[in-house]
């Protein structure tokens, strides 16, 4: 929380008056958004491709496992593939809430946001 004593009012710093967070005071959740967003355009998508790709073969592959639970010609789509992988992060999260899963989480929430964006 800023400090609003006379001090920070009258301070030369204007960050310290707006209360503007300084580089060096970065707080623990950015640098797990940095760490998730690292891992989803990096590593992650070395080794499995881009999102729209890998979660497309996803579900070709769960369309065809799942056909007979599928009604009416529903098929999972990137986005609902993304969505099943944010519940199944979240369902280990509750076993084991640990920091690779809770970064997992926020990672394939962002892709989940990227895909409804592309309409797929």
């Amino acid at each position: 929380m800023t400090d609003l004593t006379n001090d920070s009012l009258t301070s030369s710093n204007p960050h310290a008056l707006l209360g503007v967070v300084q580089p060096e005071q970065v707080p623990p959740r950015v640098a797990i958004l940095e760490e998730a967003k690292a891992l989803i355009i990096g590593a992650r998508q070395q080794e499995y491709g881009p999102p729209e790709v890998n979660h497309q073969r996803i579900a070709d592959l769960w369309n065809v496992q799942f056909a007979h639970l599928l009604a009416d010609g529903k098929k999972f789509t990137p986005s609902t593939v993304a969505m099943a992988m944010l519940q199944l992060k979240a369902a280990r999260a509750v076993q084991s809430p640990g920091h690779d899963t809770l970064v997992d989480l926020i990672g394939y929430a962002a892709i989940a946001a990227e895909l409804h964006e592309k309409g797929l």
